[in-house]
């Protein structure tokens, strides 16, 4: 889980970040998850490690390690 291994082009780091900053979509993130990755063109590897809460697969996939730990 390093920073070196974060790919910035990676759609739940962009979901995650805009999460953390709009009260609104924290509460769609809660209440119509699928809606919003959906939303953001999430693969189906990173739906599943965000339902799962698989914080190992998300820094596979390079989810920011800030991110990680949220």
């Amino acid at each position: 889980m390093s920073i070196l291994n974060t790919d910035k082009t990676l759609p739940a780091n962009k979901l995650i970040f805009e999460v953390r900053r709009d009260a609104a979509k924290r509460e769609r993130f809660r209440s119509d998850l699928e809606a919003l990755m959906r939303e953001y063109g999430l693969s189906e590897e990173e739906k599943r490690a965000l339902r799962e809460v698989d914080i190992r697969r998300l820094a596979e996939l390079g989810m920011h390690p800030y991110f990680l730990r949220r």
